[in-house]
């Protein structure tokens, strides 16, 4: 008797055992870890894509925020997290490395680049969402190392030098947006350019700089420069085709969590297309200025979207 109670015993310990381990794999396997660049754009899609799964019952961890794409390559390298966004030109040129065209099908350069950062990054796009950005904000790297963000831009533009081309100031897409999302900036000195100076090195003297996504390059971080954010929209498009440099965000998910969890496409997509420019813009502005944050702001947009 007192074995078979031993057996009886051991046996219920063994189920109890495999039952936790298999429950414990279940939830494991329902768990998507977040990650963020530090602009404004990034950190809204990815409150957005947080809310929308966890409204599907799956369990978000907001994890890393990187503050340059370069950090958050490393952490593609390094397998950190799930889930992120990252604007498509970025994927495109930084990810892909295929150099510029100037007009793109943008199903086409998804799959472009999906075919080239699996085997790299073991990461894939998933589908685009339409906020468009074509001018890239690029600061100082001794500032970055102070923990500079394009989000303390507002606390800081009095004490920094802004230079961009003209276009930028006459662009509805440009100084005029910045302002929009940011609610007035005041720079302590404001520098209108020719593009070519941009080029000759040593000879761009600013803290800041705004210029066309198309013109970043090698040579910003030989002058010192690190982009830090894009999001000043303007659209481009002929014949129903995005003209270069489209910039829109897109949802960039590890293999391993597409195996597990393949179904998140389809949630994500659900909602890509059904955001609109104007209202992501406006919540940005809020958000910057301290009116909103990023969690009410995506709460409002999934609300008007359901």
């Amino acid at each position: 008797m007192r074995h078979k109670s031993i057996l009886t015993k051991f046996v219920a310990i063994t189920i109890c055992t495999v039952l936790i381990a298999v429950l414990s794999g279940c939830f494991a396997s329902n768990r998507i870890t977040l990650a963020t660049l530090d602009m404004p754009e990034a950190v809204l899609a990815g409150e957005i894509m947080a809310q929308q799964l966890e409204s599907f019952g799956f369990e978000v961890v907001r994890g890393q925020t990187y503050r340059s794409l370069a950090e958050l390559e490393a952490g593609m390298r390094a397998g950190e997290f799930d889930l992120s966004a990252v604007f498509l030109q970025d994927a495109l040129t930084d990810f892909a490395a295929i150099g510029e065209s100037p007009v793109f099908d943008q199903t086409l350069a998804v799959e472009i680049v999906n075919n080239t950062i699996r085997d790299v990054y073991g990461y894939m796009l998933l589908d685009w969402w339409g906020i468009e950005a074509n001018y890239t904000l690029a600061v100082r790297e001794r500032l970055m190392q102070e923990g500079f963000g394009v989000g303390a831009l507002a606390m800081f533009a009095q004490d920094m030098t802004l230079a961009a081309t003209q276009d930028f100031f006459e662009s509805p897409g440009g100084m005029a947006h910045l302002n929009f999302l940011f609610g007035g900036l005041e720079f302590r000195e404001v520098l209108v350019v020719e593009q070519d100076s941009f080029f000759e090195p040593g000879r761009l003297d600013a803290d800041i700089i705004a210029l066309r996504t198309t013109l970043t390059g090698d040579w910003l971080v030989n002058e010192g420069f690190s982009a830090i954010g894009r999001g000043f929209s303007e659209p481009h498009t002929f014949e129903g085709i995005s003209i270069w440099p489209s910039n829109h965000l897109v949802p960039v998910a590890s293999e391993d969590v597409m195996e597990r969890l393949p179904e998140i496409q389809a949630i994500l997509s659900s909602v890509s297309f059904q955001i609109d420019p104007a209202t992501f813009a406006n919540h940005l502005r809020e958000i910057s200025q301290g009116i909103q944050t990023p969690e009410l702001a995506a709460y409002e947009i999934l609300q008007q979207r359901r």
